[in-house]
């Protein structure tokens, strides 16, 4: 699988999955920009579309535009036919990147459908974390994640979603933050004006659940944001 790779010193490992029809390198940029150290790895979905981007299952595009066409869509009864190998194989490069990085916290998030997917490891996976980030993303197989929450207690969580998303729906992403949240998972809700996208303030969310996990494994305190 290929990836990107961001080296910025001491701090924590933090894994960032793209959305669909993306490639990893469209993230990447921004690991140095928003300041919080570690090693940041972008790793490159397994689904090839004609265009060279890429997805962590496939979409049914046709369906996906008539289901938009009723307006932004919950995820929630879905289970898409490779979430289960799209997980083992994201596992799969966790234990190498973390055998590559011993000792250092472990960060997962994405946006869009990569949200999904390291929502789905951080929940069903067999490698616990210790921060994660949704940004743009929806509930998704939710009888099998609800009764797994409890897994998150005392784990910072960035969810960040906008309020005119015309995909996903952000009503998906505040009833995820809730149930969450009442499973003692320490959410940072950041809800924005806009779209299907990962403004500034989404980068920022991200900073400070960065900065948490590293002042946590350092016993320190958080900064200001």
């Amino acid at each position: 699988m290929g990836e990107a790779l961001v080296e910025l010193g001491p701090g924590p490992l933090v894994v960032l999955l793209h959305g669909w029809a993306m490639r990893p390198q469209a993230l990447s940029p921004f690991a140095a920009s928003i300041g919080a150290g570690g090693t940041w790895v972008f790793p490159e979905g397994p689904v090839e579309l004609p265009d060279g981007t890429r997805g962590w299952w496939w979409v049914d595009e046709a369906a996906r535009s008539r289901a938009r066409a009723r307006g932004p869509r919950d995820l929630a009864a879905d289970r898409p036919a490779g979430l289960d190998a799209a997980r083992e194989r994201f596992e799969a490069t966790l234990a190498r990147l973390c055998a590559e990085h011993p000792g250092r916290p472990l960060v997962v998030g994405g946006f869009s459908q990569g949200a999904m997917l390291a929502c789905d490891h951080a929940l069903r996976g067999l490698r616990r974390i210790d921060g994660l980030a949704v940004l743009s993303g929806s509930r998704l197989t939710y009888d099998d994640w609800l009764p797994a929450m409890p897994r998150l207690r005392d784990r910072p969580v960035l969810v960040a979603h906008g309020r005119d998303d015309p995909d996903l729906a952000p009503e998906a992403a505040g009833r995820l933050a809730d149930d969450l949240e009442a499973a003692g998972a320490r959410v940072d809700r950041v809800m924005f004006d806009g779209g299907h996208a990962i403004p500034l303030v989404a980068w920022r969310g991200l900073r400070r659940l960065v900065r948490r996990v590293r002042d946590a494994a350092a016993g320190g305190s958080s900064p200001p944001a």
